[in-house]
């Protein structure tokens, strides 16, 4: 009987610790995450040998402290590092050099990056655009893909760690769910 009860009186003192340090537990799942993904992709070969240390980068970058918020932030994320090499791919269309691309998808990056839907990931459209133009300088197409690809793998990683770590509950409070409904104001009673 004592065994019991210590065993709950030891468990509900660490959810109650891990409640008041929440970003622990976020620490845990993002590290947890890259851990998996850097796993998965090392034995998948081709781009994957080039350019694994994406995987992990995806994963952390999925990691949230809620599923919806991890699904949103990875939408976003991949929408911008897509369009971020579509434009270094565009830049490098017509025969410029290297200095001329690189200030026209700089520039270009940027603008298309302050498109409102990709939210806190807009900076990573010029970003993108600048690893493609310059580390996959040889074989842009060959990195884009590697690129967008492994942090995707890492991404669905980080979600799945999301989804199977319990989430907070205040997290799921500010997300809408147990959050008091406010009465219509037409069906309101005078």
């Amino acid at each position: 009987m004592n065994y019991m009860r210590n065993r709950i009186q030891i468990r509900s003192a660490a959810v109650a610790w891990f409640r008041r340090h929440p970003t622990l537990v976020l620490s845990f799942k993002a590290s947890l995450a890259a851990g998996l993904a850097w796993v998965v992709v090392h034995p998948l070969g081709g781009v994957a040998n080039d350019y694994p240390y994406y995987a992990p980068l995806g994963a952390v970058i999925a990691t949230s402290a809620t599923l919806a918020r991890s699904v949103r932030d990875t939408v976003q994320a991949l929408t911008a590092i897509g369009l971020g090499a579509g434009v270094a791919l565009l830049a490098q269309t017509p025969p410029l050099p290297q200095l001329a691309a690189l200030v026209l998808a700089a520039g270009v990056g940027v603008a298309v990056g302050s498109w409102h839907r990709l939210g806190r990931r807009s900076s990573w459209v010029p970003v993108t655009a600048l690893f493609v133009l310059l580390v996959g300088d040889a074989h842009p197409w060959h990195y884009a893909l590697g690129y967008a690809g492994l942090t995707a793998l890492g991404a669905l990683v980080g979600i799945a760690v999301d989804a199977s770590v319990p989430q907070r509950a205040k997290a799921r409070r500010d997300a809408g769910h147990g959050r008091p409904r406010r009465p219509h104001p037409a069906r309101s009673r005078h």
